[in-house]
């Protein structure tokens, strides 16, 4: 019997998104959700460049021409997700001024520190932060409706092609990750230890991040305090504090998903999502590709 195999095409988008019509802070007052896909995107550039440089410093140990040409397709959208993200950026950087530019100062220093790193070791850790931006990219699929409703529509345009970019490449890191350690004990350990780093990476800092952007969300609290009084008490984005920012973290991270990454016998694609990448390319036909 013939196995389907899941993976869509990794497609090359030249994508550009006029951010200039963002509404000001706040979108969503006191949401957690807001400040921490924020606090993500301002990560994102300096992030990308380092994933590029770790997959590019083992792909002379790859001999599969097809895994090959995915790596270039890698390398592409990961270059555009850098650019996008730093458009978005700029404009962000209205409502947190000198933030954004201190936030990218700090992921220079994490990520310089990093690239002192075995090589091996680094695209450990780069395949570990590609399993969890693929299973948040997951969790945005199941919630785009929401998103749309709640989110400036540009924001969520840029959310959601990144979702769809960071599901066709999902499997290339980990692909080369195995054809550079093998699947044997070793190479399973190293690849265990790479992904507890890309966790304390990628949680500690958008954490770390969105502690810096609360101060102007309380500047804001004060200049739209009627906004403060309407939230209801159940409401699903919860008034932010850190404490609220972990347990929306808490529910957005799709933990079971996480957890898959640590069986001896993991690969990406047993998570078949790629009915998502297709529903996306159908609402979106054409999106970046003119």
């Amino acid at each position: 019997m013939t196995v389907r195999d899941p993976r869509p095409e990794i497609v090359r988008r030249q994508v550009s998104i006029d951010f200039d019509g963002l509404p000001p802070l706040p979108w969503l007052p006191h949401a957690a959700v807001e400040v921490w896909l924020k606090a993500a995107s301002m990560i994102f550039p300096r992030g990308e460049r380092f994933f590029i440089d770790s997959v590019r410093a083992c792909q002379d140990r790859v001999r599969d021409p097809v895994l090959l040409d995915q790596i270039r397709d890698f390398f592409h959208q990961e270059a555009m997700h850098a650019k996008v993200h730093a458009d978005c950026n700029a404009v962000l950087d209205r409502d947190y001024p000198g933030r954004a530019q201190g936030i990218a100062w700090w992921s220079d220093l994490v990520f310089g520190a990093l690239d002192r790193l075995p090589a091996r070791f680094r695209l450990s850790v780069t395949a570990g932060i590609e399993h969890f931006t693929a299973i948040l990219a997951h969790r945005a699929f199941e919630h785009e409706e929401q998103l749309r409703r709640t989110m400036p529509e540009r924001f969520v345009d840029l959310s959601l092609w990144h979702a769809v970019e960071e599901t066709e490449h999902k499997g290339v890191c980990f692909d080369v990750y195995r054809a550079v350690a093998g699947n044997g004990l070793f190479g399973y350990l190293y690849r265990i230890a790479g992904m507890l780093v890309a966790t304390l990476l990628f949680v500690g800092g958008v954490l770390g991040c969105a502690r810096v952007l609360r101060a102007s969300h309380r500047q804001a609290d004060r200049r739209f305090p009627n906004l403060k009084r309407r939230r209801a008490r159940d409401d699903p984005m919860r008034p932010f504090e850190m404490h609220s920012l972990l347990r929306f973290m808490g529910q957005a991270v799709p933990w079971p998903l996480y957890f898959d990454y640590y069986r001896p016998s993991f690969h990406p694609w047993q998570i078949d999502n790629a009915h998502y990448v297709q529903r996306w390319r159908e609402r979106n036909p054409g999106f970046g590709l003119s």
